[in-house]
């Protein structure tokens, strides 16, 4: 059973649904409008991750503006304990500085005795050794 139907021209066969061009714009456009739509929603969900990421930032930007009203505030504070620091730091370095001095100056002077003891001892090494040559 062959059958020789011409198919018409514009590639529909005979039998084939109607379609409105009318209904087939309106799907079209209801289609792009979803789309849109979709569009519309991520564009809003972005604009509030936007929003809330603006207000943390502020947030820790007036975070900041306070702890530098705070720093400012005290550092005159910590100015005077700083300074008062050092003065303790000063004064302890001139008493280890006057300590070091000290021990210095005793083992100098330490120094000096066992140079005179060494020159005695081979001054009286060689009055021996001289002795002992005579005899």
């Amino acid at each position: 059973m062959s059958t020789n139907k011409k198919e018409p021209p514009g590639g529909k066969k005979k039998g084939a649904k109607f379609t409105d061009p009318i209904l087939k714009k309106e799907e079209v456009e209801e289609a792009e409008l979803a789309g849109l739509r979709v569009d519309i929603e991520d564009e809003e969900k972005k604009k509030e991750g936007v929003e809330w990421a603006n207000e943390e930032l502020e947030k820790a930007v007036r975070q900041m503006e306070y702890n530098v009203i705070q720093l400012e505030s005290g550092s005159v504070f910590l100015f005077f304990i700083y300074l008062l620091l050092l003065i303790i730091i000063i004064g302890n370095l001139e008493a280890d500085d006057s300590e070091i001095k000290h021990k210095y100056d005793n083992q100098r002077q330490l120094n000096i005795q066992l140079t005179e003891q060494k020159r005695w001892l081979e001054h009286e090494l060689e009055q021996i050794k001289l002795k002992i040559q005579v005899i």
